[in-house]
């Protein structure tokens, strides 16, 4: 009988915190709270100007030099811009540089910056 009380109150202390992590939100679906969290109390994404990107890995590095990896690369690409691009159909287009030049006697290129 001993035996059957302590089974039945330790059986209770451990449904009981399960039961209560059930309980439904006071606030409906389609509401949104006025305290600025959800209806479980974690915090909701405001608008703060910032860019938030979720990597599948870790990021390696910021050095464009050194990147190897998909991840990294995709990263670097929402830091970085290019002057130039390349087509679907392999053609040199701009993206930065509003145009470029070869200056041969010095054996480099010039590149016009586009405004803004």
């Amino acid at each position: 009988m001993k035996k059957n009380i302590i089974s039945l109150i330790l059986i209770s202390t451990m449904a009981l915190p399960s039961l209560l992590g059930c309980t439904s939100s006071s606030i409906p679906a389609n509401e949104t709270p006025s305290n600025g969290t959800s209806g479980n109390g974690n915090p909701l994404i405001k608008d703060t100007g910032q860019v938030v990107i979720s990597l599948a890995t870790e990021l390696q590095t910021l050095n464009t030099f050194a990147m190897q990896n998909i991840v990294t690369n995709e990263c670097i690409s929402n830091i970085y811009d290019t002057f130039l691009n390349v087509a679907d159909d392999g053609t040199i287009i701009p993206n930065v540089a509003e145009s470029w030049e070869w200056i041969e006697d010095e054996n480099k290129y010039r590149f016009k910056i586009k405004k803004g």
